[in-house]
């Protein structure tokens, strides 16, 4: 898996709707079991996304999380993505800006929350 992971950066991200379903919940579960033990992530999602002006919709982790790690999380969540999904499939990871973790927030559930 290493190499793999490959970072970029969107001019603009549309939430779509949340992504539910039972293969998405054993995903969730998983995810959120891995990030009890992670102190940066705070809260994460699993969405349905747009790009820019792209009509392709794709299913991301989109997550409010501190700045340390991140490829660490990165890796974390592409590790158990691929436990349960074939190993050609991909899934992007978020790292939301405050207004993003806001309108994400109006459109969907987290999955994973740090409890204070």
């Amino acid at each position: 898996m290493p190499g793999r992971v490959k970072a970029f950066h969107v001019p603009e991200i549309t939430f779509v709707g949340e992504q539910t379903g039972a293969v998405e919940h054993e995903l969730k579960v998983r995810l959120a079991t891995r990030f009890r033990s992670d102190p940066q992530v705070n809260e994460a999602y699993l969405v349905r996304v747009r790009y820019g002006d792209s009509p392709e919709i794709k299913v991301a982790v989109c997550l409010e999380a501190g700045d340390e790690f991140v490829s660490q999380i990165v890796e974390a969540t592409a590790n158990e993505f691929h436990r349960i999904f074939n190993p050609d499939e991909s899934m992007d990871v978020v790292f939301l800006s405050p207004e993003q973790h806001a309108r994400i927030a109006s459109l969907a559930q987290p999955f994973y929350r740090r409890q204070a």
